[in-house]
């Protein structure tokens, strides 16, 4: 991770998931993140002259189940980010909000393969978690402000 990056928009993520407001045995957050590689990532040398890939962009999901069975869409809120290595260090998390099938796209792998796939008819997104409205985000994503 970039400096800039470590000591910015990535290290405000941070703090806040800590500060996500957990009631013990009864609540809890899930975080998930990792690196997104582009096609020809830039590399960094080792000692040894080991090529090391930079990643692009770094994603995080976190998800709060509010409503047990946990293993089900609808009773989970859902915050999913894209975070690009040159981010600006003010920039607001909620300009970095996308889709988990973003996340899965861009990293080709499967989150959450046991939930429920899209019907027919229906877009993926239509039955993602939803992230609250606008003028009523979902209590995760009012923490993550």
């Amino acid at each position: 991770m970039q400096r800039t990056l470590n000591t910015g928009v990535w290290l405000d993520l941070e703090n806040k998931i800590r500060a996500i407001e957990d009631t013990r045995s009864k609540d809890h957050v899930w975080v998930f993140t990792g690196p997104i590689f582009s096609d020809s990532p830039e590399t960094i040398e080792r000692p040894g002259g080991q090529k090391v890939p930079i990643p692009s962009s770094y994603y995080s999901i976190v998800i709060d189940p509010f409503r047990y069975p946990w293993d089900r869409k609808s009773n989970v809120d859902i915050a999913c980010l894209i975070i690009p290595q040159d981010a600006e260090r003010n920039t607001p998390l909620d300009d970095f909000l996308v889709n988990i099938s973003d996340i899965e796209n861009a990293t080709n792998l499967a989150f959450f393969p046991q939930w429920p796939q899209p019907m027919a008819g229906l877009s993926s997104e239509s039955q993602e978690p939803s992230f609250g409205s606008v003028e009523n985000p979902h209590r995760l994503i009012r923490q993550l402000y």
